[in-house]
C-alpha cells in the first residue's frame, strides 16, 4: 500500500468532489427554496380556504333558519284557517323563501379553492422530490469524500503501526543492553515507554486506573468512539453548506490530536487529551487557542492516593516502581499510588477490590508495608 501514492490520488479526487459537491449544495438551495415558496403558497391558500368554508356554512346555516322560519309561519296560517272554516282551501301560502346569490357564489368559490389547492399540493410534492434528490446527491457525494480521507487514514495507520513495530524491536534491543549493565540505566523509561505501547488499556488507565476494569474500558472506549461519531457527523453537516469544509477542528471538541509552534510538532495524549509543552508554548496558547485550559500537574507522591494491588498470580514478593521497592503483606496485597497501576499493569499488577479484601474477616488494611529502596 502506497500511501503518498493514495494521498495524491485521493487529493486530486478530492478536489473534484468538492467542486461537485459546490454545484449539488447550490442545486439543492434552489430547489428548497422552491419547496419553501410552495409550502408558504399552499398554507396561505389553505386558510383562505378554511375561512371560506365558515362563510359558506355560515350562508347556508342563514338559508336553513330562514326556511324553517317561513315553513312556521305557514304552518301557523294552516292551523289558524282550519280553526275558523275547517279548511285551507282558501289560503294563498306565499310565505316562501328566495334564492340566496350569496351562498351560491360562496360555494363556486370554495370549490375554485379546492382545485387551486390540488394543483398547489402537487407542485409542492414535484418540488419536494426535486429537493429529496437533491439532497441525496449531495449526502451521495459528502461520503465519496469521507469515504476516501477514511481510505487515507487506514493507509497511514498501516504505515505508522509497522513503523511502530519497527521502533518497538529496535528498542527492545538496547534494551537487552542496558539489562546487561549494573545497575540498568533506562529501567524506568523503557517501562514507561513499553506500558504506552503495551495496548489501548493500560495506555488509558495510566490517567484513570478504574479504566483497567473491562467494563470501564468498554464504557470509556464507547464515548471515545461516540465523540468521534459526533465529529465525523458536524463534518458531514459543514459539507452541506460549505464544500471546503475540513474535519472539525479538535479545539471545538474534547481535545486536539496535536499543535505546532515555531516549527515544534507537540502530539496530543488520546487518553486525556493533555499536552506537555515548555511554558512560553503554554503562554502562547492559553492566550490565542480555543479551548486551551491549564492542566493540573501530578500530584508530589506523598500526597498520591494509595490503592491495594495484587500480583495476577499471587507470587509476587516485591514490586518496583519509581526507584521504590514495595513489599506485599501476609496476604499477598500491596498498597502502591494509584497512578502506579497502570505502569505496573503490563507485570500482572492488578488492582484489589474492597469486596475480594474484606472476604477475609482477619485482614488489617494497616498491615500494608512499604519498603524504600536503599
Amino acid at each position: 500500500m502506497n500511501v503518498h501514492l493514495l494521498q495524491s490520488h485521493t487529493a486530486n479526487a478530492n478536489q473534484k468532489l468538492r467542486a461537485e459537491l459546490a454545484d449539488a449544495n447550490a442545486n439543492r438551495r434552489k430547489a428548497e427554496q422552491v419547496v419553501s415558496a410552495a409550502k408558504v403558497a399552499f398554507t396561505k391558500l389553505e386558510q383562505v380556504m378554511r375561512d371560506a368554508g365558515r362563510e359558506v356554512e355560515r350562508l347556508k346555516s342563514e338559508q336553513a333558519a330562514a326556511k324553517h322560519a317561513a315553513r312556521e309561519r305557514r304552518s301557523d296560517r294552516i292551523a289558524a284557517a282550519y280553526r275558523e272554516k275547517g279548511t285551507d282551501a282558501a289560503i294563498t301560502l306565499v310565505d316562501g323563501v328566495p334564492d340566496n346569490p350569496a351562498l351560491a357564489d360562496a360555494i363556486e368559490r370554495y370549490e375554485d379553492l379546492l382545485v387551486a389547492a390540488g394543483k398547489l399540493q402537487a407542485e409542492y410534492r414535484r418540488a419536494e422530490e426535486r429537493a429529496t434528490h437533491a439532497r441525496a446527491q449531495v449526502n451521495w457525494i459528502i461520503e465519496r469524500i469521507q469515504d476516501d480521507e477514511v481510505r487515507v487514514l487506514g493507509a497511514e495507520l498501516v504505515e505508522l503501526q509497522n513503523l511502530l513495530w519497527r521502533l518497538v524491536d529496535r528498542t527492545v534491543g538496547y534494551q537487552l543492553i542496558d539489562c546487561g549493565r549494573n545497575p540498568p540505566q533506562l529501567r524506568d523509561f523503557l517501562l514507561e515507554v513499553r506500558t504506552a505501547t503495551a495496548n489501548r488499556q493500560t495506555a488509558a488507565a495510566k490517567h484513570n486506573p478504574q479504566i483497567l476494569e473491562p467494563h470501564k474500558f468498554n464504557a470509556y472506549m464507547d464515548e471515545l468512539e461516540g465523540e468521534q461519531k459526533r465529529r465525523w457527523l458536524d463534518y458531514a453537516a459543514r459539507l452541506r453548506e460549505d464544500a471546503t469544509a475540513v474535519f472539525p477542528s479538535p479545539w471545538e471538541h474534547k481535545g486536539v490530536d496535536e499543535v505546532n509552534h515555531g516549527g515544534t510538532r507537540y502530539v496530543v495524549s488520546n487518553v486525556d487529551q493533555t499536552i506537555d509543552v515548555p511554558p512560553e508554548v503554554a503562554h502562547v496558547l492559553l492566550r490565542t487557542s480555543a479551548g486551551a485550559v491549564l492542566a493540573e500537574p501530578e500530584p508530589p507522591e506523598e500526597n498520591m492516593t494509595l490503592v491495594r494491588a495484587r500480583h495476577i498470580t499471587n507470587s509476587c514478593t516485591g514490586i518496583s516502581w519509581r526507584n521504590r521497592q514495595f513489599a506485599p503483606d501476609e496476604h499477598g496485597y500491596f498498597r502502591i499510588p494509584v497512578i502506579a497501576v497502570a505502569d505496573l499493569a503490563p507485570h500482572g499488577i492488578v488492582m484489589v477490590p474492597d469486596h475480594e479484601v474484606y472476604r477475609d474477616e482477619t485482614y488489617d488494611p494497616q498491615s500494608l508495608s512499604v519498603v524504600e529502596e536503599e
